[in-house]
């Protein structure tokens, strides 16, 4: 792992401001994110030296702790810059505060500790799942782990696998196989070419291949989603609502751009046929309105529902899954608009926006492939429902 070029103060500015002064740095390294299809060494050079990377860890690990809005914010202005880009750094800041705040304190400690403080990113994968069987002090972890992003810039792995006894999948009941999460440094792994995609081509989310990985005791822990040691209300905010929020926020990022670009673009963009600006026709105004209050009501849902569970958590209260519910359908819808928002941009363009060089075409492609993640795709809607409506979920549905 590579260190801190030093301890010190001179990093300014919220996260939200350091994220907008990369902005010029992402859009000129976009381009060889997408033909690479993982981001450039300067790009992730310039998270870190931002200290954005370290945002969501602990205080005393030089972190910033920052509140929900704070990250979604942040996140918003990356990947306003660039889908890709925001997407990995999402992952990164994200999954590095989930790290620190979950794993035992002194393990935490030991990873992310030291002066200066170890410049750290972790990635990682649910499934499909590896397989582990236990040895002596360890355990021998195989598998093929699949959507990675940003696993060229990331220190350590954590692999989901089947706990196997004798050859055969340990059952915890008669439909559920005993499931464990491993710590691996990825150089104990294998980083194999899958990543060949056309929405967030640039986030490098390629498998990651384990070969009888020997992991010890120590980092065999489900450490993602643990009660937390650490006392800050941001590390007890519910998991796959914080991972919900932090996923939206690429596609609202992604979205504000399209419609920017538009504005941009009416006025000096001819109507077919005439030498009338687009910004002088009333469909144009009317259609790019409409876009604006789908976005920003979206938006606005998220973040009041955001702020419902905080309140929550900051009193100390561990939210129930009805009341976390409707901050995962505004998640859900949240990236649904943004779809809607973009399109709408697309149509007002029109053969424009289909070109290779304009920044809508990558959009397009974008803003589609954060809306299908798991964590605010639309599967979410029917177990919502049921919440909403009183009815038992399923198991770890929301």
């Amino acid at each position: 792992m590579a260190e801190a070029k030093a301890e010190t103060d001179a990093v300014q500015g919220t996260p939200q401001e350091r994220a907008r002064a990369l902005q010029p740095l992402i859009r000129k390294y976009a381009d060889e994110a997408q033909d690479k299809r993982r981001l450039s060494d300067e790009v992730v050079e310039a998270l870190h030296d931002s200290e954005l990377m370290r945002m969501c860890l602990p205080k005393e690990f030089g972190g910033e702790e920052v509140d929900p809005w704070t990250t979604v914010e942040t996140i918003e202005a990356i990947s306003y810059a660039d889908g890709s880009t925001g997407w990995n750094f999402m992952i990164g800041s994200e999954t590095n505060g989930l790290a620190a705040g979950s794993m035992a304190q002194w393990q935490a400690e030991e990873i992310f500790g030291g002066t200066p403080h170890p410049r750290v990113i972790f990635c990682g994968a649910a499934g499909p799942p590896g397989t582990a069987e236990q040895v002596d002090g360890g355990w021998k972890v195989s598998g093929q782990w699949a959507f990675v992003s940003g696993c060229h810039q990331c220190d350590w792995f954590f692999g989901t696998a089947m706990v196997m006894q004798d050859g055969k999948p340990l059952m915890m009941t008669e439909t559920m196989p005993m499931m464990r999460m491993f710590l691996m440094p990825l150089s104990d792994v294998e980083i194999l070419d899958t990543w060949d995609v056309a929405g967030m081509r640039g986030s490098g989310s390629h498998d990651v291949l384990g070969k009888d990985v020997f992991v010890p005791d120590k980092r065999a822990e489900s450490m993602l989603g643990m009660p937390s040691w650490h006392k800050s209300p941001i590390f007890h905010f519910p998991m796959s609502a914080k991972i919900g929020y932090n996923k939206v926020a690429v596609s609202f990022g992604v979205a504000r751009a399209a419609l920017d670009a538009v504005q941009e673009a009416a006025h000096t963009k001819k109507a077919y046929g005439t030498q009338t600006p687009l910004c002088d026709l009333a469909s144009t105004q009317i259609e790019l309105a409409k876009a604006e209050a789908t976005l920003e009501s979206a938006r606005a849902y998220v973040r009041r529902t955001i702020e419902d569970v905080w309140a929550l958590v900051q009193d100390g209260q561990v939210p129930t899954t009805e009341q976390v519910a409707p901050l995962r359908l505004a998640c859900a819808h949240g990236g649904n608009a943004a779809i809607d928002a973009v399109d709408a941009a697309v149509r007002l363009l029109n053969t424009t926006a289909n070109r290779m060089d304009s920044p809508l075409e990558r959009m397009m492609r974008d803003v589609r492939a954060g809306a299908m993640h798991f964590t605010i795709g639309s599967a979410l809607y029917e177990p919502i429902g049921k919440a909403l409506l009183g009815m038992e979920v399923p198991p770890m549905s929301l």
